[in-house]
């Protein structure tokens, strides 16, 4: 068997949310990959067609756990030199992969399936009011990347990010709304149809790590945001669906303000 090892750092990275997941299960068959992984406040959930590894059975279906996966698993495949067509010789036994190139050769084990933050639920759905979504093409993913970039600085600084609705207009903020002294800026991203004002907090670091993912082809991705006014709750979501599915989907923080 042969695996091409840009294609799997490629999965690897986005099926741990931007190396944010310690852990990952990756299942393979003849003709199809799956990743579907939990962090603490989001899931990623990856298929697509494999062309990252040939040679499997079509009766086969290979389901490879790791943890550690910076250190134990990313660092191994990028010592190993791949041939012309980016490839290396892969043998797969019971516990552990083995990477074969022609002058290296790695060990690479799987670790025990029960510590793996996967997610065998189905699809988050819809749980509240959709209170703003983009269609591919209307603009809003370029708006949104070039803000995002110009203000990523400040929302570094505070380690988390507000998007808010007032009176039909969709902003996303950088500030400390705990501190009533802090300071600020607001941007307007675009309009929305929302008949309310909300304001909802994410860790900067979940939005960073997703956008990181989502930056070579962003305008391949639909972004929308759904809010359960109930219980404060907010889900975001980017979800790609060309050529192979990509979804990233991030619920907001808790906080307390006066």
């Amino acid at each position: 068997m042969k695996i091409n090892t840009e294609l799997f750092l490629d999965i690897l990275r986005k099926g741990t949310f931007n190396y944010s997941i310690d852990t990952i299960k990756i299942v393979f068959n003849s003709k199809k990959y799956s990743v579907r992984m939990r962090s603490n406040d989001g899931l990623v959930l990856l298929s697509g067609n494999n062309d990252i590894i040939s040679g499997i059975s079509e009766t086969d279906e290979i389901e490879m756990n790791f943890s550690d996966v910076l250190r134990s698993v990313k660092t191994y495949f990028s010592l190993i030199t791949p041939d012309e067509n980016g490839e290396v010789d892969i043998i797969i036994s019971d516990e552990k992969i083995t990477l074969v190139s022609d002058k290296e050769k790695a060990d690479i084990y799987f670790c025990v399936p029960a510590i793996v933050d996967s997610y065998s639920n189905s699809d988050p759905g819809t749980k509240g009011v959709i209170t703003y979504e983009s269609k591919i093409d209307d603009g809003f993913m370029d708006n949104f990347m070039d803000i995002y970039s110009s203000i990523k600085k400040v929302g570094s600084s505070f380690g988390k990010i507000y998007l808010t609705i007032e009176d039909g207009m969709f902003y996303i903020e950088c500030t400390d709304k705990t501190n009533p002294a802090s300071n600020g800026i607001k941007v307007l991203i675009g309009n929305s149809e929302y008949n309310g004002n909300i304001t909802v907090c994410f860790s900067f670091k979940s939005i960073n790590n997703m956008i990181e993912l989502i930056k070579q082809n962003y305008l391949d991705f639909v972004f929308s945001m759904d809010y359960i006014e109930e219980n404060k709750a907010c889900k975001i979501s980017m979800i790609c669906d060309i050529d192979h599915v990509e979804k990233y989907f991030i619920l907001n923080m808790i906080e307390n303000i006066a």
